[in-house]
């Protein structure tokens, strides 16, 4: 979706809504509400690339929700053992 569409965020991939036309917003909220509800189920940081999906998530505008849930990630081992491998500048 980053790839395809960019980012919303101004310092990030230049937001591209032409790709996709007039569904690009409502497939990236679609996207989103997917992503909030594995958060929300503890669920985020098991997916095969967790990098991708926080990457996309951040880039949605949703930067405080993405440090919300990598500090409750740190917290316990296994969520500390996957952000440990995520490349995060």
């Amino acid at each position: 979706m980053r790839y395809v569409t960019g980012d919303i965020v101004p310092d990030a991939a230049p937001c591209k809504t032409d790709n996709l036309g007039e569904e690009t917003a409502e497939v990236r909220e679609m996207l989103l509400e997917r992503i909030r509800s594995m958060a929300a189920a503890g669920v985020i940081h098991k997916q095969i690339q967790p990098r991708d999906i926080f990457w996309f998530w951040w880039g949605t505008g949703n930067g405080a929700e993405v440090r919300n849930c990598t500090a409750a990630l740190m917290k316990i081992d296994e969520g500390l053992r996957v952000l440990l491998r995520l490349p995060i500048s």
